[in-house]
Order: C-alpha cells, then structure tokens, then sequence
C-alpha cells in the first residue's frame, strides 16, 4: 500500500480536515468500495476518479443538504455501481432505505414474500415508513404474492416522496426517479 493513501486508494490533500463530516462521509465511500466487505450490497462499487481527492469530494458535500441525510448512489440510477457527483444524491434515511434488498435473506422467493407454516404457503409483507413490517396477505403462489407485495411497495414509496417533498431541501431529481419506480412496481 502506498504510503499516506486513504485505504490505498484516497488522497487526504486536506489533512487538517481529518476530523471532520466530510472527511468521515468520504472515508465511509473508500471503505465501501475499497475496504473489507460485511454487505455483497457493494459488491463491484467504485468512485468517481475526481472523488479520490478528499478536497473535490468536500466541495461537492458542502453544496449538498447532507446534515442528518445519508448518501445514496443509486436512487437516481438504480443499477449504478459508482459513486459520482452526478448520480449521488443526500438523501434522508427514510428514502435510502426504500429500496433495500437483501436477496441472501429471501432465498429463491421475490421480493417482499416470504413462506408461511399454515394457512395458504406465501405471504406478502411490507415495510412501512414508520419502521413497521406488516402483512399484506397470504397467496397460493409466490407470483401473487410478489403483485401484491409491489403494489403495497408502490405505495409506501408515493408516500415517501410526498413527505419529502415537504423538507425545504429536496431534489425533484429523487422524486421523479422514485415515482418512476413506483410506477414500475404498480405495473408489476
């Protein structure tokens, strides 16, 4: 590894900023790209080679909403696997976790079913914006379930955008991309 690289691959060119958010936001993208991985979720990401530098990637934050938001790289492009100032976005927890999936947890099922021990065998469930998951039903097939599963998702994801659509900084960029999958999901 070469010496004073951030993770091999980040340069700290403002040192006295060590301590700092953006520093801490930074360092966060490198160890995701580049460090160990706990989450196959960042499998293959990469950054913008302009965001190597900790200074660019400072200036860009500075302009961003990111007090209290998390740092998205994919609402806005949904297979995006590179973190870039034109495809990251700050973004409040609540939308940043609209979208996980975690397919290691599902097994073989589509998303948002999952198999029950009596009654009918599959099972539509949905996480809600206050945290909660609940049931949207139980189905003969996994297929049925899944349609029901997207519908409720669909929902919840409209809901979403027009609560953020409230906050004095949004991105009308986050929202079309969000009611865009909405819309996808409601066509499922």
């Amino acid at each position: 590894m070469a010496r004073g690289l951030v993770l091999g691959v980040g340069i700290n060119d403002l040192p006295r900023y060590h301590n700092c958010p953006f520093y801490s936001r930074w360092k966060g993208i490198l160890r995701r790209c580049f460090g160990e991985r706990d989450d196959s979720h960042y499998e293959g990401c990469q950054v913008a080679e302009q965001w190597l530098r900790f200074s660019a990637f400072k200036v860009w934050m500075e302009s961003q909403p990111w007090l209290g938001n998390h740092l998205d790289k994919d609402i806005l492009s949904p297979s995006e696997k590179i973190y870039h100032p034109e495809t990251s976005v700050f973004v409040p927890s609540i939308l940043n976790n609209l979208a996980i999936d975690r397919p290691s947890q599902r097994g073989d099922l589509p998303v948002g079913v999952s198999r029950t021990k009596r009654g009918k065998p599959f099972m539509a469930r949905v996480h809600w914006l206050d945290g909660s998951r609940t049931s949207v039903g139980s189905f003969d097939c996994p297929h049925e379930a899944h349609r029901a599963w997207a519908t409720a998702k669909a929902g919840v994801i409209r809901q979403a955008v027009d609560q953020y659509r409230t906050t004095d900084r949004f991105d009308e960029r986050v929202c079309t991309a969000l009611l865009d999958r909405a819309d996808q999901l409601a066509a499922t």
